[in-house]
């Protein structure tokens, strides 16, 4: 089980934490569940991760690894991680933006988060978008 580390600046804060971490992460509230964007290199793979944690206590709950390679996806019901393969012909990034808006509420349901979303969460997905597909700079 992985824990959400982050140090709170501002609404979107900035942070290195982890080894395999590319760019500063970019995080994102969303009530009582925080995204997490990252873009990390894992071996000979990598790309951007986004993780989906509950702000209570920091727990991870969902990560999409839309690495170029092997892209994956995990869910994590009370500290059993399954993890899936994203089966896409197109964009991994593309692939985990529609599940997230299509399902986001039936996602944390599968990872036993039933907290409930604070409405009109599009421009919060769109802001996770941009960080997704725009690797901020050093």
């Amino acid at each position: 089980m992985y824990t959400c580390q982050w140090f709170v600046v501002s609404k979107r804060d900035v942070q290195i934490t982890r080894s395999d971490t590319l760019r500063p992460m970019a995080i994102f509230d969303l009530g009582p569940i925080r995204f997490v964007v990252e873009h990390r290199a894992v071996g000979a793979d990598g790309g951007p991760t986004l993780r989906v944690c509950d702000q209570s206590g920091g727990r991870e709950l969902l990560r999409f690894d839309c690495f170029a390679k092997n892209p994956h996806w995990h869910v994590d019901p009370s500290g059993n991680e399954v993890i899936q393969k994203i089966e896409t012909v197109g964009s991994p990034i593309d692939w985990t933006l529609s599940e997230l808006r299509g399902g986001l509420s039936a996602l944390l349901a599968r990872a036993e988060f039933t907290a409930e979303l604070p409405g009109g969460y599009d421009s919060v997905l769109d802001a996770v978008e941009d960080a997704l597909r725009n690797p901020p700079t050093n």
